[in-house]
């Protein structure tokens, strides 16, 4: 392998931090940064760098444990200097720091293969000043870059899910990995190139499973909490559909009530008096009786909301047909779509406003199928509506309602065009 100038392998160890740091801020650009963020950055990574020749020349050369010794209060610097940079709990800095020093070693280890005779271009251009520092920006530059893009879609969330304690163990499990293999390489001189190859192959492949297994580990949290969201979600529905379904029940009774204490008022008031009384309470009347109890209250629940905002609500539904769907899945599944109407029709202007609902069981299919107009087309992504409060992932709303499809071995489609947005549920009576 070819040799370094002798200016850059004196200092390899400040260079070190230097990359480590790039690699950091490759995955904590969406953090929380502290007042005065670039002079901190700056001045602190002097230091750094300056406190590392320091330490390399007490304790790099004083045999295995000196060296091992050094790499680790390098690790530790890099950690102090990102907490001076940002406004973050440590559990968060270890994440990223570990995420930015097992990257910087990634490229390292590229940049390594690429000094070794297999590829005589480079390592010829390693072996001079400005070979070495267009390698450097060649290999680091495009390994962070590569990083970057692989990776955004958990790191631009910030420190949403970097808060794991768990990941601690990672941080101390790449500081160990990196820091061995990386003696193995440089200490390599009675191994063969073939093997100091085979070695830092092996090294690449270390980097690559720590950083899948850090972010797997990530998503996994992730997608706990996502779950935990959804049981809340389905214990409030809960709740809320037995508040309603009581309050129904209690209506229902006061509103027959009111009819027959209106018969006794006839011949006392007027014929247009009553007529006017009969109209006020009619709007507490059950409109349909569908088979299904939960779907009745579901209706007269909305019908309310409804008739309050002007919207005419229409409804084909063979309730008696959704006997195999539990309780809290039609509440949920029904409560959802006719939520979403109700808010994308009342921002129509009156006369505009409409939403029609069919449910229609055949053998043991049961086809739902809702239209309602709206403002304008509504953008999908991966087959669902784009939530305009979030663009990042849909509502709880129709993670809901595709989560009770599946669990029925159905589907759910939706379809945007005109104006006119349209909702299809396919459930099997045989999977319930």
């Amino acid at each position: 392998m070819a040799g370094l100038p002798v200016w850059y392998d004196d200092h390899w160890q400040a260079l070190l931090l230097f990359q480590a740091m790039a690699g950091v801020l490759v995955f904590s650009y969406a953090l929380e940064r502290r007042e005065r963020f670039i002079p901190r950055l700056l001045v602190s990574l002097a230091v750094g760098m300056g406190a590392v020749e320091l330490i390399t020349r007490l304790l790099y050369n004083r045999g295995q444990v000196g060296q091992f010794a050094t790499i680790a209060l390098l690790y530790l610097m890099l950690i102090g200097i990102t907490v001076l940079c940002y406004r973050e709990s440590l559990w968060t800095v270890l994440f990223v720091v570990a995420s930015g020093y097992v990257t910087q070693d990634l490229a390292s280890g590229v940049k390594t293969i690429l000094r070794y005779p297999f590829f005589p271009l480079t390592q010829e251009m390693a072996s001079t000043t400005p070979g070495v520092l267009l390698l450097d920006a060649v290999c680091y530059g495009g390994i962070y870059l590569l990083a970057y893009f692989c990776f955004r879609a958990f790191t631009r969330r910030g420190a949403e899910s970097f808060t794991s304690r768990t990941k601690v163990v990672f941080s101390l499990v790449v500081l160990l990995l990196c820091a061995g293999l990386t003696r193995i390489a440089r200490d390599g001189s009675g191994h063969s190139t073939r093997v100091l190859l085979a070695l830092t192959l092996y090294r690449l492949l270390s980097d690559v499973f720590v950083l899948l297994v850090q972010y797997g580990v990530m998503d996994r949290n992730r997608l706990a909490q996502r779950a935990e969201a959804l049981a809340e979600l389905a214990h409030q529905q809960y709740a809320q559909y037995q508040a309603s379904k009581e309050s129904a029940e209690l209506v229902n009774e006061k509103y027959h009530d009111l009819k027959q204490l209106l018969v006794t008022f006839r011949g006392q008031v007027s014929a247009e008096q009553l007529e006017k009384l009969e109209e006020s309470i009619s709007t507490y009347e059950d409109f349909v009786h569908t088979g299904s109890d939960v779907l009745d209250v579901v209706l007269s629940e909305k019908r309310g909301l409804c008739h309050q905002r002007g919207i005419p609500l229409t409804c084909y539904a063979d309730g008696a047909g959704l006997d195999f769907v539990e309780e809290l899945d039609l509440y949920s599944l029904f409560n959802n779509a006719l939520n979403n109407a109700i808010e994308a029709v009342s921002q129509l202007p009156q006369g505009e406003r409409f939403i029609t609902l069919t449910v229609k069981r055949e053998g043991d299919m049961v086809a739902i199928h809702m239209e309602n107009p709206c403002c304008q087309e509504v953008e999908l992504r991966g087959g669902l509506p784009q939530s305009a409060r979030d663009p990042r992932y849909h509502g709880f709303g129709m993670r809901s309602m595709q989560r009770v499809a599946d669990k029925y071995h159905g589907s759910l489609a939706v379809e945007s065009s005109g104006n006119m947005f349209r909702l299809d549920v396919l459930l099997l009576a045989c999977a319930g």
